[in-house]
């Protein structure tokens, strides 16, 4: 038995070369496989460490964001705490840094519900301060506002003004608006106020009814703002003439009690010092045609030196119809050249300085159109590519640059060519062609993280100098140069409107606000609230972020008020010492030739 396993051993040790690998074989194959799978795990590793640098720069970017935006908030407590004159000083222009320099963030108001039209209005006095030391004065209680949020509910056509800085309820009036068939229930498609040396607000429907109120403000028992005529002597309207008439002068009186403003709105209930009323006159009242569809229509109020003038166009924008604001009587329809390829209207805006030139945009094309003798300017402003237009301003200063807004989050800056020359041109000369070119893109410069901004509509709106450019939850803020050679706005700031972290942080998964619009003021020296941004928020509520102006008022180096009284003096006393020269000459039997020179020197 020992000998038969001496033997199986003998022939194992020399047989295992000829019937298998060798063991240098099998240490190689082993090596090569070792050899692969760390290679595997080297690339796995690279792509590993590339995913965390990546991770890592969006930290960082959400940290630099985050610290950015606490610095902004310590510098706004900061400025908060100071005196009214420190908060509104003027910073240094060549290094800007937030937006806070020009704009302070003031407040939040929040809307009951989205069924209602919002904007920030902003009245004329009828009287403009005159000194430095009147253009600014220090908001008391005994000075009119000149500024309200106004909530229109667009079914039951309620009007409530609230104050801009303490979101109390001023004013609240039901326009108690029908349609004049009845066979509609009147619900608002838009709404439009201005206020030059008249305040008007001009409201279309959704069935195409449109109704022009004219507002006053008064304050004390004197009229603040607005036109002091009436169409109607208040002596001769009845004691609820605080409610707006219905179908033609008739007086409507509301069912339900009256609201504890509207019962303290009669003078001989009001405390001195505290009195506001503002009172509502409807001018008159039109019926659109109804083969028209107005669901998204539009209405401006264009006011001129010497009329008022009301334009409204249709949900496609081919069809404007034109009326005076005095008297309501029809003036005109004009049919633009506008297919059903260049999409729904996107905004009726009167041009600033322009005298009577009035901006139509659709998504796809912006027209002009003369509301001084209606008729279209040959000339189409085209959205360039794939962009599509969603919001239109124009230049406070230069009536031929227009910016636009675009559905890719984008504005488009364009110049209007020989305009000038056109419109005054006579009816025998040869028309000049006017040409409109593209000038300028804008864009927010610090990129935004949720992809879910990229293609969201930017929304543009102007002020006395200054171009706000909103998208997404970027805020956006450049400065308008005067001349007409420099076209291009310069960058100033931006910020972003969300202060909530955690939305960018959570990814794609999360909604965010969006920017629906922005009223501003007109002038930024009378009124202190700038502008306001209309913003959806994520959990589908609307709220307007309120801006307050810290623009210094303009002032010089040469005050020469003082030289007033000192220069009356002496008038005074060259007009008692020509005098008694006159007497003495006419006692001793002479004249003098001529006593007008004391009259020229005062």
């Amino acid at each position: 038995m020992g000998l038969l396993c001496l033997a199986l051993l003998f022939i194992s040790v020399h047989c295992w070369p000829i019937c298998g690998l060798s063991r240098d074989d099998i240490a190689a194959a082993d090596t090569e496989a070792l050899y692969h799978v760390l290679e595997v795990e080297i690339d796995a590793t690279k792509r590993q460490l590339k995913l965390y640098q990546h991770k890592a720069d969006l930290l960082n970017a959400i940290i630099k964001r985050i610290q950015s935006r606490h610095n902004t908030m310590h510098s706004a407590d900061f400025s908060a705490s100071s005196t009214a004159t420190q908060r509104r000083r003027s910073r240094s222009r060549e290094s800007p840094q937030i937006v806070s320099d020009w704009f302070e963030p003031q407040g939040t108001f929040r809307l009951s519900n989205g069924r209602v039209l919002t904007h920030l209005i902003s009245f004329r006095p009828n009287t403009s301060p005159v000194g430095r030391r009147a253009r600014r004065k220090p908001n008391t209680d005994d000075e009119p506002p000149l500024q309200f949020l106004v909530v229109l509910d667009r079914n039951s056509t309620v009007m409530s003004l609230f104050h801009p800085t303490t979101f109390v309820l001023m004013w609240q009036h039901a326009l108690d608006l029908r349609s004049p068939s009845g066979a509609n229930d009147f619900k608002v498609a838009d709404m439009y106020f201005v206020s030059d040396r008249s305040a008007h607000m001009a409201i279309l429907s959704t069935s195409g009814d449109l109704v022009l109120f004219k507002l006053r403000l008064w304050h004390n028992r004197r009229i603040v703002a607005g036109d002091p005529r009436r169409l109607k002597p208040l002596r001769e309207l009845e004691e609820s003439y605080l409610q707006c008439p219905t179908g033609q002068d008739s007086l409507h009186a509301l069912n339900t009690p009256q609201p504890p403003w509207m019962q303290l709105s009669i003078s001989t209930l009001t405390a001195p010092g505290k009195y506001l009323h503002v009172d509502v006159e409807r001018v008159f009242g039109a019926t659109l045609n109804h083969e028209w569809q107005y669901g998204r229509g539009k209405v401006a109020v264009v006011p001129l030196h010497y009329r008022v003038l009301v334009v409204a166009v249709d949900s496609s924008g081919g069809h404007l119809s034109f009326f005076h604001g005095d008297n309501g009587s029809f003036i005109e329809d004009i049919h633009t050249q506008i297919s059903s390829h260049d999409g729904n209207v996107v905004q009726l805006e009167p041009i600033q300085s322009s005298r009577g030139l009035v901006a139509l945009a659709t998504q796809r094309q912006m027209l002009f159109v003369d509301a001084t003798a209606p008729q279209s300017v040959p000339v189409v402003c085209k959205a360039p590519g794939r962009h599509t237009f969603s919001s239109v301003a124009t230049d406070p200063l230069r009536p031929t640059i227009m910016y636009a807004g675009t559905s890719t989050g984008r504005a488009v800056v364009y110049k209007l060519h020989n305009l000038g020359v056109w419109r005054q041109r006579s009816e025998g000369e040869a028309r000049s062609p006017v040409v409109c070119t593209l000038v300028d893109q804008l864009m927010p410069r610090r990129p935004q993280l949720p992809a879910y901004y990229d293609n969201l509509p930017a929304i543009v709106q102007t002020l006395p100098g200054f171009l706000i450019l909103g998208t997404g939850s970027r805020l956006v803020l450049y400065q308008l140069s005067g001349s007409s050679e420099e076209v291009q706005p310069t960058y100033l700031s931006e910020r972003s409107i969300d202060d909530s972290f955690a939305l960018e942080l959570d990814g794609l998964s999360a909604r965010y606000p969006q920017m629906l619009g922005i009223s501003a003021a007109k002038d930024l020296i009378t009124h202190s609230t700038g502008f306001a941004v209309l913003v959806a928020d994520a959990n589908g509520s609307h709220r307007l972020d309120i801006y307050e102006s810290r623009i210094p008022p303009p002032g010089t180096n040469l005050d020469l008020s003082w030289i007033r009284v000192p220069a009356m003096m002496i008038c005074a006393l060259a007009a008692m010492f020509w005098q008694q020269k006159g007497r003495l000459a006419n006692s001793a039997g002479g004249k003098v030739p001529s006593m007008k020179l004391s009259w020229q020197v005062c």
